[in-house]
C-alpha cells in the first residue's frame, strides 16, 4: 500500500502520523511539502520538496504532482493485471 502526505509546512501532525503508521505497516510513504518541510522529509521513504514557501504555489504543484502520481500507479497495475491473472 502507498501513503501520500501532503502538507505545505511539513509539520501536519495527523500527516506525519499517517506517515509513520504506513512505515510500520510495510506501506510506502510518500511526502510532498514545501521548502523547510524537515519533518514530514525525515519520516516519509520519499519525498517531494517543492522548492518554495509559498502555500498556493505549494498547493498548486502538490495537486499536480498528486494527480501525476495516481496516473503512473493506475499505469502500473493496468499494465500488471494481466500477469497477476495468469500466475
Amino acid at each position: 500500500d502507498v501513503v501520500i502526505g501532503i502538507s505545505t509546512s511539513g509539520r501536519s501532525p495527523n500527516v506525519l502520523r499517517a506517515m509513520e503508521y504506513a512505515n510500520q505497516h510495510g506501506g510506502v510513504s510518500i511526502g510532498i511539502t514545501g521548502q523547510g518541510g524537515q519533518a514530514l522529509k525525515a519520516v516519509a521513504s520519499l519525498t517531494l520538496v517543492i522548492g518554495s514557501t509559498s502555500v498556493q504555489r505549494i498547493e498548486d504543484v502538490a495537486g499536480v504532482a498528486a494527480h501525476l502520481a495516481c496516473l503512473h500507479t493506475r499505469a502500473r497495475i493496468a499494465s500488471l493485471a494481466p500477469t497477476a491473472l495468469s500466475a
